[in-house]
């Protein structure tokens, strides 16, 4: 499962909780707007079992197709 997807899942101030970072930053992960740093991606592989991975905090965006 990607970030977004899991926050959205959980809401941002129970990740705020487990990830142990303010709910603004876990709005700017929600939104794109920015990538958690190394050590925060660990700790939040690790409060996820592992349902969030580094693969896919990392993966690129898709690009969307123009319509």
């Amino acid at each position: 499962m990607n970030l977004p997807t899991y926050i959205k899942a959980k809401g941002m101030a129970e990740c705020a909780l487990l990830f142990g970072v303010s709910e603004s930053t876990i709005k700017s992960w929600r939104w794109g707007a920015r990538m958690p740093r190394p050590e925060a991606a660990n700790r939040i592989v690790a409060a996820t079992g592992g349902e969030v991975s580094l693969a896919e905090i990392y993966a690129p965006a898709r690009k969307r197709e123009a319509a």
